[in-house]
């Protein structure tokens, strides 16, 4: 099993938006923060389709901030 999470190198505002589509205007429908882990679905362009695993947050999040334990 992979775990992904928020990247270290994320210096926005404190979290990152997970939103209902992805693109950046979209309704924001959650957060995540460093050292939440998710799983990711889909990817579209630069975004992924992550759920958190503590059920927290379901949508779409930049994947430049989402890193994996295989570093990629």
């Amino acid at each position: 099993l992979l775990t992904y999470g928020v990247a270290a190198h994320y210096g926005g505002s404190g979290f990152l938006a997970v939103r209902a589509r992805p693109r950046k205007a979209a309704t924001q429908v959650g957060e995540l923060f460093n050292g939440d882990k998710v799983e990711i679905f889909d990817r579209r362009g630069n975004w992924y389709k992550v759920a958190a695993l503590d059920g927290s947050s379901e949508g779409w999040s930049s994947a430049k901030y989402i890193w994996n334990d295989c570093d990629y």
